[in-house]
């Protein structure tokens, strides 16, 4: 780290404020040369804003858009197959992103699998269940009447079993959780990319009780039958209603992997020495004279009197959204670079550039992406070069 001196006598000192909207790129042009040609100069970035209106914590991916589907735990039938498949209305049986829902924080995708379980149990409720799908039901192992309170949280007045629903505890654990009438008669497929991006180990998320050991299963060979297909459910192995035994908890927090964001960085085209860096096994030479990591500020709070927990517990975390200062002047940090020519400089490129961790859907692997930042035609970022003479 170089160590810069300004209150020094006969330093010249030079600032150039940057301001520009719409595009992550900037081109300066100066009327005048900007430094002394006689002197020797470092360069640092002293301030910096960006807008991340358009940057969300998960960006949307066509490749990795699904997250789960619900299937018939139909008995008798091959598992993941056509056979087993369950259509509703709106394909409200497959849980996946859409464009247009920009996640900025764990809350918000929190928000989007609750919202998409009430839908889904909602239209498994207005259809009914029964053995062999009469009329609109739904075909699976039991019947239950569409809209009974067995499955419809609806009914009498809200007092209704939910069949489906999502929580998430103070450390971030996500809880899938279901009614006896779900796990006796559906199972969720997850993909590769929810397996990771919530934390699940399992292809295939079920309960099945199991008579010969006396305990629950949450495995895909539980499902099965030798043969392969769905096996059948005694009426010994059923889960019942007042069972509390329905949740499935992922297996590591969902802030592990769910901020993409990795750092924001800033080039300059400039003679200054270049950063070279290993990303994806591949040797990069960049002009970068700032980078600033996105940190997650996570608070967690539970709440005990007298030895017991409170039910309510508080999870406090930091939504990187609109316009963040990542450097202000007042910190100091700055890293210097020095100029190698200071001659005629009246031209220049300052560009902002985001990497990020994508998952690529064929590989099943993490990889780092490095764009420009997306801005809004509306945002602007702005930023502070500061030049110091050197003896």
């Amino acid at each position: 780290m170089s160590q810069v001196i300004l209150n020094r006598g006969n330093v010249d000192v030079t600032e150039l404020q940057v301001e520009q909207a719409g595009s992550a790129s900037c081109e300066v042009i100066t009327e005048a040369p900007l430094l002394d040609s006689t002197k020797d100069y470092v360069m640092g970035c002293t301030s910096c804003v960006v807008p991340l209106t358009e940057e969300p914590m998960i960006t949307y991916d066509v490749n990795n858009a699904l997250l789960f589907t619900v299937r018939r735990r139909k008995h008798g039938v091959a598992a993941n197959t056509a056979a087993d498949a369950l259509a509703l209305a709106g394909d409200v049986q497959n849980c996946q992103l859409v464009p247009g829902y920009k996640i900025f924080s764990v809350t918000d995708l929190v928000t989007f699998i609750a919202n998409w379980s009430t839908r889904f149990s909602n239209a498994v409720a207005d259809r009914g269940l029964s053995a062999d799908g009469a009329g609109n039901t739904i075909n699976v192992n039991e019947a239950i009447a569409a809209n009974h309170a067995s499955i419809d949280r609806r009914a009498n007045n809200l007092q209704g079993t939910r069949l489906l629903g999502v929580s998430l505890t103070p450390g971030g654990v996500l809880q899938i959780t279901g009614s006896a009438p779900f796990w006796n008669n559906f199972y969720i497929q997850t993909t590769a990319y929810c397996r990771e991006l919530l934390g699940f180990s399992y292809a295939a998320l079920t309960i099945s009780w199991v008579v010969a050991t006396n305990t629950y299963s949450n495995t895909l060979a539980s499902l099965l039958a030798p043969d392969g297909t769905i096996a059948v459910i005694p009426v010994a192995s059923r889960i019942l209603l007042a069972n509390t035994h329905n949740t499935i908890n992922a297996d590591y927090s969902i802030f592990r992997k769910t901020e993409e964001r990795m750092r924001i960085s800033m080039e300059v085209a400039l003679s200054v020495p270049m950063n070279i860096s290993i990303v994806n096994g591949v040797e990069r030479r960049t002009h970068t004279i700032f980078s600033a990591p996105l940190q997650s500020d996570i608070k967690s709070t539970l709440r005990s009197d007298d030895g017991v927990i409170e039910d309510t517990t508080e999870l406090t975390l930091r939504a990187f959204q609109g316009r963040v200062h990542l450097l202000k002047k007042s910190n100091g940090n700055v890293q210097w670079y020095p100029l190698t020519s200071s001659y005629a400089i009246q031209n220049s490129r300052v560009e902002i550039y985001v990497t990020r961790r994508r998952f690529h859907s064929a590989t099943s692997r993490w990889y780092t992406d490095r764009k420009p930042l997306a801005v809004d035609p509306d945002s602007v970022w702005s930023a502070s070069l500061k030049f110091v003479s050197v003896f």
